[in-house]
């Protein structure tokens, strides 16, 4: 018997047994009757690490095609046998091995499996995917439908005796898609010939159903309304879960355009049912305002109508969601109008509203996404630098943001009255709501420094011309802002109000632009006092109680020290200085009637333009102050207790202007 190492057989060849030859009969030994049975039985576990390591199936194969003659009776001739024994066992269980794994990447190869990974990821979990139009043109190609068709016949191949199945592949990309992509989806492919007996087309869809049953019967709606129950859904194969599934998916391949009307600017309105699937693929904070649920949307690119718009502000699909938090169709209707009325259409320093809808007895107002509100633009700037080019942008600004007002103050004295659908020849509005979280800063093709625009015109009214100074007093305003007339009783709330609101926001304004945001939040803090009501308020105006219930109401003196110390700053040009001195003297005026209206306003803001563009020294070389404020005089009235409650959170940046 030979020394060499190895183990020796009777026709004294001596085959090389290596440490993988024994690890494949090892190997083995470890998957055979786990529990003592007699069966082989391979656990997932160990299916992978014999199917993973090809030194153990080169060991088997190698094994397998040696003649040994051993004799039984030789123990290292049994140890022998039984290795061979377990590499043909293995080779075989190897081969199983790769034919479940063929077909497993087949059905992963399918049109289910593809129109998964290709549709988009609706924001709500429970919708899971949709799939608008171009995804389904682009997956759904006819060599793909040919490739599914084909795979079908091969398990049946009964299927497609009396159509090719080229044939019907094109019947399919004409007619029925969709149908079949959500055959697809729930593995009811196999019965599109049966669909297509029964003449069932996209134009067909949604199916309906008799809620009343509980075996989901489905229907669809001939022209004259008649219902006609589907009967290829209801034949052997096909279950109730079957059929609510296909009535849920239907949706999926449909997902709701959403757009203007047909003009390219009105906004529409949409009565959605529950069933309907909006095309949001994101989802992000929500923020509560006084008035409304503000959330971030993105919607998907293919399913929406708003390009052309989005793209003059550099936004990219995103959107603010307004939901109204009562569901009060007056209220909702109001705003709608308003929105509809005062848009980026007619003035590039307003918000446009997109599209309103109804869902689940909410209301809902869709606007283009602003990047800041003012408030939130101070706040990331807190250290302007003060140049030239800042001052033109923000007298440019300022300019668009009181055109905006004065076409609020008067639609129709811009445009002609039957073209805004303007009875009578006249409507006159009023925001209501001026304030700095209600001027959004967009960015902007043409500016690098943005743009700023007027939104939520929730509180905006339209009056006749015979009714727009009547006494309201249901008018609300942001508490800081409003004006004394708000608080003076039998005062009628005049669009005057917008004035003193907006001189109250440009003060902050020249302040940020002159000393910072930290100084501008101090002058904030300084104008707190005690209220006649004894509440401590920050609001631009004080009252001191006299006699016979009048209160003597003159301009928080706050206001006159924070303008003085902006005066005499080492960064105010003329511009700021003119700006201030209208801003004390014609805007924050207790007197509503002594007020500048926004029209005369608007033009000497213009002049002002016209100053810094024929000398540029008015923006760019600081000076000393040229004359003393004229203080407007104080009003005595009759105190009116009206304090409106603070929001807690400030309204969600909601729009752009285009």
């Amino acid at each position: 018997m030979s020394t060499q190492q190895g183990i020796p057989l009777t026709n004294g060849e001596v085959p090389k047994l290596t440490f993988d030859d024994y690890s494949a009969y090892e190997a083995e030994r470890e998957i055979a009757t786990p529990h003592g049975q007699g069966s082989l039985h391979r656990s997932s576990d160990a299916r992978r690490r014999t199917t993973a390591t090809p030194a153990v199936r080169s060991s088997a194969q190698r094994l397998n095609k040696k003649s040994i003659d051993c004799s039984v009776r030789d123990p290292a001739d049994q140890l022998v046998r039984k290795i061979v024994s377990t590499s043909q066992r293995l080779e075989n269980h190897v081969k199983e091995d790769d034919k479940d794994e063929e077909e497993q990447e087949e059905q992963e190869e399918g049109l289910g499996h593809m129109l998964r990974t290709s549709g988009h990821r609706h924001a709500d979990t429970r919708v899971k995917h949709f799939w608008t139009d171009d995804i389904l043109a682009r997956t759904m190609t006819k060599p793909c439908i040919v490739g599914e068709l084909q795979s079908y016949q091969r398990e049946n191949p009964a299927l497609f005796a009396t159509k090719s199945i080229d044939t019907v592949a094109e019947d399919i990309l004409k007619y029925r898609r969709k149908i079949f992509a959500v055959l697809a989806l729930i593995d009811k492919g196999a019965c599109i010939e049966e669909v297509i007996a029964e003449g069932l087309v996209d134009k067909d869809l949604p199916l309906h159903t008799d809620e009343s049953s509980s075996l989901c019967p489905l229907f669809r709606y001939g022209a004259n309304s008649t219902a006609r129950k589907v009967n290829c859904f209801s034949r052997i194969g096909w279950k109730t879960l079957h059929r609510e599934t296909f009535l849920t998916s239907q949706y999926a391949m449909s997902p709701q355009f959403l757009g203007f009307d047909p003009d390219g600017c009105t906004p529409k309105h949409e009565e959605f049912s529950a069933r309907e699937i909006l095309p949001i693929i994101e989802e992000q904070e929500r923020q509560q305002g006084g008035y409304g649920v503000i959330q971030k949307i993105k919607l998907a690119r293919a399913s929406h109508g708003f390009h052309n718009r989005l793209r003059l502000i550099k936004t990219d699909d995103e959107f603010a969601l307004k939901r109204l938090l009562k569901n009060d169709a007056v209220e909702f209707r109001r705003e709608a109008k308003a929105g509809g009325r005062f848009n980026g259409f007619v003035c590039d320093h307003l918000v446009t509203l997109l599209m309103t809808w109804t869902l689940n007895g909410q209301y809902y107002l869709l606007f283009p996404l602003a990047r800041y509100d003012l408030e939130e633009y101070w706040s990331h700037y807190r250290s302007p630098q003060v140049s030239p080019g800042m001052a033109r942008w923000m007298l440019k600004q300022i300019v668009g943001i009181t055109a905006a007002v004065e076409y609020i103050h008067d639609p129709s004295g811009s445009q002609p009255a039957d073209i805004l659908g303007v009875p009578d020849g006249r409507e006159y509005g009023r925001h209501g709501d001026i304030k700095p979280d209600n001027l959004l800063w967009c960015d902007s093709p043409t500016d690098r420094r943005g743009i700023v625009v007027v939104a939520d015109l929730g509180l905006a009214t339209l009056n006749s011309v015979v009714s727009r100074t009547q006494s309201n007093t249901k008018a609300r305003c942001a508490p800081r802002y409003k004006a004394p007339e708000f608080n003076i009783k039998g005062f009628k709330i005049r669009r005057s109000c917008d004035v003193w609101a907006l001189g109250c926001v440009l003060i902050e304004w020249v302040c940020w632009a002159l000393e910072g945001n930290d100084a501008r939040l101090q002058f904030l803090n300084d104008l707190f006092q005690t209220f006649p009501s004894g509440s401590q308020t920050d609001l631009y105006f004080e009252m001191e109680r006299k006699q016979n219930k009048l209160v003597h109401v003159t301009v928080n003196q706050a206001v006159a020290k924070k303008a003085a110390r902006l005066h005499r700053s080492k960064h105010c040009t003329q511009l700021f200085h003119d700006l201030l001195w209208l801003i004390q003297e014609k805007m924050i005026v207790v007197r509503a009637e002594n007020r500048i209206s926004a029209h005369e306003l608007h033009v000497e803001l213009k002049k002002m333009t016209e100053k810094g563009e024929r000398d540029s020294r008015y923006f760019d070389a600081p000076c000393e102050s040229l004359r003393e404020v004229t203080l407007p005089l104080p009003l005595q009235a009759e105190f009116y207790i009206q304090e409106p409650k603070r929001e807690a959170i400030s309204q969600f940046q909601l729009g752009v202007p285009h």
